[in-house]
């Protein structure tokens, strides 16, 4: 089997095995490198049927990179990878050191850049210079965001012909079930808690719907105390929730990749980010039915959100957002052909089957398969 390296993500989760189905089909595997090596990791990997290949564990030292590194470059040298996906989110200097072994190598290397540039204007010089060395060095970089291609341009970061817009698509559950938004309506969040998330609302939607007597639960998924910064948002949401007297009616959740359970039990998705396209978890939602309800400060989320028809885009005010849920409540029979039309949204936009077709066009990985290149083995 042929193999894709990925390397650089901070966390093993689903989605960097975005496309595992389809490259099986091609006989296409892929191993990742990585510091995460849990039990959780490892569980990850086996179900996308990757190998995983665990580095030292994470450290801030110059000897733990230096290993790091010499890690990797035993593992480049025995196994002959196809091409290499990066990832910059675990730390941009030990990326920096990746990205010049697997030069060293002769191993292409596929930019993904998530949502690391939103950073651009905080950025620290050798974080600005990792970029503007790396991406037009590399075999393609893939922009997940649509804000991207424009902080780029306006940094002057040198770009050739190896750009790829490739917002965020979704393998389609096979178990969907029509949401009618019955009492009491299961209110849904599930992101991690960075500041621009504004977790905070979903505190202040649900003191108005509590104030109006609306019968609901709020499901509240993706505490995490990773950074100083994630660890102030859930502290803020927990103390709103007290300040309301909600800890009987809102529940709050660590983060996690395992989406399923809750999705089940969810009627309406809640996502007061000032970023909304192309959020993943929203996707997820909406490829299971619930109800969208979503900052509308962010135009791009009309180019997923149909206002009245799959969902709803407004204002971060609690009062319009409660509104919308209890029209929801009302009509049932709204609530279901809204439930409807978000599913076929993500089923005729955001299906990972015509993202796969462009990402194998841009990578070349049918050519490398006809050829017979990239064998596991040297």
């Amino acid at each position: 089997m042929k193999r894709i390296l990925i390397i650089g993500a901070d966390r093993v989760m689903p989605k960097l095995f975005y496309f595992a189905r389809h490259l099986r089909a091609l006989d296409i595997g892929y191993t990742v490198y990585t510091h995460d090596s849990d039990d959780t990791a490892r569980t990850y990997a086996a179900q996308a049927g990757a190998v995983l290949e665990p580095g030292p564990a994470h450290k801030r030292s110059v000897r733990r990179m230096l290993h790091d590194l010499r890690m990797l470059w035993q593992l480049t040298g025995r196994t002959r990878f196809a091409h290499a996906e990066m990832y910059s989110d675990y730390h941009i200097l030990a990326s920096l050191g990746y990205f010049l072994v697997l030069r060293l190598r002769g191993i292409p290397v596929v930019l993904w850049c998530r949502g690391e540039l939103y950073y651009w204007p905080s950025f620290r010089w050798w974080q600005r210079f990792y970029f503007h060395w790396v991406i037009p060095r590399a075999k393609l970089v893939i922009l997940k965001e649509t804000y991207m291609r424009d902080t780029l341009a306006q940094a002057g970061i040198h770009v050739r012909d190896n750009i790829l817009e490739l917002h965020n698509t979704i393998p389609l559950p096979s178990h969907f079930e029509v949401r009618s938004c019955e009492r009491p309506v299961r209110l849904l969040f599930m992101n991690m808690f960075k500041p621009w998330r504004n977790v905070w609302f979903c505190a202040e939607v649900a003191a108005e719907l509590d104030r109006r007597g609306i019968d609901f639960t709020m499901s509240v998924v993706g505490d995490k105390a990773a950074s100083e910064g994630l660890a102030d948002e859930g502290q803020k949401l927990r103390e709103s929730i007290a300040k309301y007297g909600l800890q009987e009616r809102v529940s709050v959740h660590p983060f996690s990749s395992e989406t399923e359970g809750h999705l089940r039990i969810g009627d309406v998705f809640l996502l007061p980010a000032d970023l909304i396209y192309c959020n993943y978890a929203l996707l997820e939602a909406m490829s299971h039915g619930l109800i969208p309800v979503v900052n509308s400060a962010d135009a791009d989320h009309a180019r997923i959100v149909d206002h009245g028809i799959n969902g709803f885009g407004l204002p971060l005010d609690a009062v319009a957002w409660a509104d919308a849920i209890a029209v929801l409540i009302q009509d049932r029979d709204k609530a279901q052909a809204m439930s409807k039309a978000a599913r076929q949204r993500i089923e005729d936009d955001y299906s990972t089957e015509q993202a796969f077709g462009r990402y194998n066009a841009a990578t070349g990985l049918g050519a490398i398969v006809a050829t017979g290149a990239g064998d596991a083995s040297r």
